[in-house]
């Protein structure tokens, strides 16, 4: 299980980085826009593309860390011994 939260996290990473660079040259053409005088389309493009590149990456981060923090606890189950199917063990001294 370990495998595909870590793939699925790497997904969500991948997103991220190329949503980024995709508006990053809107951000570019936008800036070009605002230089031959179209101010507001510059802008709003502008601040559209910026947006959209903190929405991906605040809805990707999430995931990425969802995914990593199962593949953590599926280690840690892995490593202990636990499964889903098995309650902790109660490591309380008795008196």
């Amino acid at each position: 299980m370990s495998g595909k939260n870590i793939h699925d996290g790497l997904e969500s990473l991948k997103h991220i980085a190329t949503n980024s660079v995709a508006k990053s040259g809107e951000i570019v053409e936008s800036a070009s826009d605002l230089l031959h005088g179209d101010i507001k389309d510059g802008a709003v493009k502008m601040a559209s593309s910026i947006t959209d590149i903190a929405a991906t990456a605040a809805t990707e981060g999430v995931s990425a860390a969802a995914s990593g923090a199962a593949a953590v606890g599926d280690a840690m189950k892995k490593a202990t011994g636990h499964t889903d199917d098995a309650a902790p063990a109660d490591d309380t001294p008795t008196a």
